[in-house]
């Protein structure tokens, strides 16, 4: 027998009770309840669940909520994705942070106070314009809205400030200046 309830609040009730008592008889018949999601909250399902791995390897805590929601909690700090794409970046951005950018011995101030007299961190100063490629300028975005969403005053914030850094740096050496224009 397939019902459809039509009031998610009963519906999420009703999946609770049966997921904590498991699977029932009456008679000879087993009863199982269970959820019946649309093809499209289906494939976000499965989408979520196959970036599971990615998320242990990084020690992240996670769960799936109904219908498609996941969360995932990382230095006690917990972020909710609707979309498998955005948890997809927030999991690229971790596990493709530049850590050669970051400088360990000092934590950069990204508040703006202090610009560090426009120091880069050790080991950065003879670094040529090419290493800032489309690669580096593309994880920089990913970074800053990682930062954005993930408020983890860490190491994030510290690749974010350094690639900011960086990118001062390679307009300060640009060829392309803009004109002077005069009235």
């Amino acid at each position: 027998m397939i019902t459809c309830l039509l009031r998610h609040n009963q519906t999420r009730q009703i999946l609770q009770t049966a997921r904590s008592h498991g699977p029932f008889r009456i008679g000879q018949h087993d009863i199982r309840i269970t959820a019946d999601y649309s093809k499209d909250t289906n494939e976000r399902r499965k989408a979520f669940l196959a970036l599971r791995p990615g998320l242990r390897q990084l020690e992240m805590k996670y769960g799936l909520f109904d219908p498609a929601r996941m969360w995932v909690t990382k230095n006690g700090v917990s972020s909710d994705f609707d979309n498998p794409e955005e948890l997809k970046l927030f999991l690229d951005s971790f596990q493709h942070q530049p850590t050669d950018f970051i400088s360990t011995s000092r934590p950069l101030d990204v508040s703006g106070d202090n610009k560090d007299n426009g120091t880069l961190p050790p080991g950065l100063e003879n670094e040529s314009t090419t290493r800032h490629d489309t690669d580096t300028c593309q994880r920089g975005r990913d970074l800053e809205r990682l930062a954005r969403s993930y408020d983890d005053r860490g190491q994030v914030l510290q690749a974010v400030a350094v690639h900011n850094q960086l990118s001062e740096r390679d307009k300060s050496r640009s060829p392309l200046k803009p004109a002077n224009s005069s009235p």
